[in-house]
């Protein structure tokens, strides 16, 4: 019965972004009772974010991405945490090109979010193409690594290749 799951759960944003500046922040959060509802297998958790924003100019911006999430109850590891950043750095070479550097850490201390503990790095470069405003072709490379567990197919890293192609209307 996944009704018997639903609890109370509060959602909210603080938010910074001056009208003329090139810097914004965003303060998000969910709380509700972060415990694992072993009945119906469901993982309540608090979790707090922070995104910053810089734009150097027209061309040049940068995201920071932060999360940090909890539970409590977890079946075999009771209190469990998992927090990281990510950091993107996006260029603008024309109209219609944009290029993406993104450097990632994420430490899921006991597995539960992936199911191998360990401190994970993720590096991803992609470009965006946009021929026409409704269509976007974004290829990309990428690189994980695990440097305590081997969660790629028995193997601590992994790199992998994207192909996107996107249909607004």
């Amino acid at each position: 019965n996944f009704f018997g799951a639903v609890q109370p759960t509060y959602l909210g944003q603080l938010k910074w972004a001056p009208p003329e500046g090139k810097n914004t922040a965003l303060f998000n959060f969910m709380l509700t009772n972060p415990k694992f509802n072993t009945p119906n297998a469901f993982a309540f958790y608090n979790c707090f974010n922070f995104q910053f924003t810089h734009k150097f100019n027209d061309k040049a911006s940068y995201v920071l991405d932060s999360t940090y999430s909890y539970m409590n109850d977890n079946p075999g590891v009771g209190f469990a945490d998992w927090y990281g950043a990510v950091n993107y750095f996006i260029y603008k070479h024309t109209d219609k090109i944009t290029s993406t550097l993104r450097a990632e850490c994420f430490n899921d201390s006991q597995g539960v979010r992936t199911g191998f503990a360990g401190l994970y790095t993720e590096v991803t470069y992609g470009v965006a193409w946009a021929p026409v405003p409704s269509v976007i072709v974004r290829p990309s490379v990428r690189y994980d690594n695990n440097a305590s567990n081997s969660p790629f197919d028995g193997k601590s890293d992994m790199w992998t290749g994207a192909f996107e192609l996107i249909f607004r209307w």
